[in-house]
């Protein structure tokens, strides 16, 4: 009896392996062909541009593997190149999907791109160009995916209108739809080469939210992407640096847009009109419009400035901050005012970027300003951007001293 059973499970057993490897041959002749035809029948309803691929096949469990696609927007860039990718599905999957209107994209469990290559390009006032490339029929229901996007060491080229090309590296991370169409991602990347972790959750338009991370974004970004920023700072040329995100935070409700983040600036340079800044420092906090820097800085026209600074922005940026520097050199500082000397002080600047005002108190040694010398002076000082107005002053003036209030106009 029990060589009968050994041999009934030696006879079961080849069944088996014939009727795997019957269905191997039967995917292989009708199925694969099949995918091919409605996946190209659907790709030309559904992508205005165009899809293509080098082959198509089946792994052993009976998964589809898409070898060298390629994905071409309306004016034939490249779009999407991906040497493989693989589209997983299960039986369960496939029973739900048809529950669901026989949905046969709720089928699907994962799609895997190994290496994939996107480019993006930003058409003036058109956009970017992958918001058009999937045809939307609105008197059909939409589909309904229920799986993964799964990306291992992807790359991004955003090319602007306007600016230069920004490039992602070394992308890993994936998209997961929820039952609600939620769209939750995760995703690490190198941006411009500075280590980027993001997560996000994205409803439509008007309802999503995120938060990133940042190693050393360069400065310059702004440029590179297009940002627009206040027009009242227009005059500020960033044109070096990089940025620490410890965390940054996005979110959308209902439409209104409004971001919190806390990082570090170090060793920004550029120029705001006559003057230079490098070397600089700023430890901050930025709410939707306004921004609070606990820690700055920086060199300006090469003279050493430490403080705290607070801006609110809109059509006029507005600024409130404090400021002291020790041994200054006020020809350095102030270009073209037939200023010269050394000073030690703090400084209070506020108002707005179209009128700055200061006030202070300032002491120095071998002060000139416009003829006038000082071996010794101090005093405090306020400047509306127009006049300096000097109030109890007191300097050495030649063999003599010299107490008492004035004004200058600097203009």
């Amino acid at each position: 009896m029990k060589h009968t059973w050994i041999k009934r499970l030696g006879i079961l057993s080849a069944i088996l392996v014939v009727l795997a490897l019957l269905t191997g041959v039967l995917a292989h002749y009708y199925a694969v062909p099949a995918i091919n035809k409605a996946v190209a029948s659907t790709a030309k309803k559904k992508i205005n541009g165009q899809l293509t691929w080098q082959s198509m096949e089946l792994t052993p469990g009976l998964d589809i593997r898409i070898n060298e696609l390629d994905v071409k927007d309306k004016k034939g860039r490249d779009v999407l190149k991906s040497p493989q990718l693989t589209v997983n599905w299960s039986v369960c999957a496939l029973m739900r999907s048809f529950f669901d209107d026989r949905d046969t994209l709720a089928a699907i469990t994962s799609i895997v791109a190994d290496k994939p290559a996107v480019q993006v390009y930003k058409d003036g006032e058109q956009g970017w160009n992958v918001s058009h490339l999937i045809i939307v029929d609105n008197s059909t229901p939409a589909s309904r995916f229920y799986g993964r996007i799964l990306i291992h060491d992807g790359s991004v080229l955003a090319v602007p209108a306007a600016g230069s090309a920004v490039h992602v590296s070394s992308l890993n991370g994936q998209l997961r739809w929820d039952d609600a169409q939620i769209i939750h991602g995760a995703f690490t990347g190198q941006v411009e080469k500075a280590l980027t972790r993001m997560d996000f959750n994205y409803k439509d338009s008007s309802h999503y939210d995120g938060e990133v991370t940042a190693d050393g974004l360069p400065l310059t970004l702004i440029y590179q992407l297009g940002i627009s920023y206040p027009e009242s700072m227009n005059d500020i040329h960033i044109e070096q640096g990089k940025l620490f995100v410890q965390k940054g935070h996005l979110w959308n409700r209902n439409g209104t847009i409004s971001l919190h983040a806390s990082a570090q600036i170090n060793n920004a340079g550029g120029r705001y009109k006559n003057y230079r800044f490098s070397g600089g420092y700023a430890d901050f906090d930025v709410f939707n419009g306004h921004a609070g820097i606990h820690t700055l800085s920086m060199r300006v026209n090469g003279q050493a400035i430490k403080g705290r600074l607070s801006a609110d922005w809109g059509k006029s940026t507005s600024v409130d901050g404090s400021f002291r520097g020790q041994d200054i050199d006020l020809a350095a500082l102030l270009p073209g005012q037939s200023a010269s000397g050394r000073v030690n002080g703090t400084v209070h600047v506020y108002g707005s970027t179209d009128k700055l005002s200061a006030s202070g108190r300032v002491s120095g040694s071998d002060i000139s300003v416009q003829g006038v010398h000082l071996k010794k002076g101090q005093g405090a000082f306020l400047w509306d951007g127009e006049k300096l107005t000097l109030s109890d002053f007191h300097g050495q003036l030649g063999n003599g001293s010299l107490d008492g209030t004035g004004s200058y106009a600097m203009n």
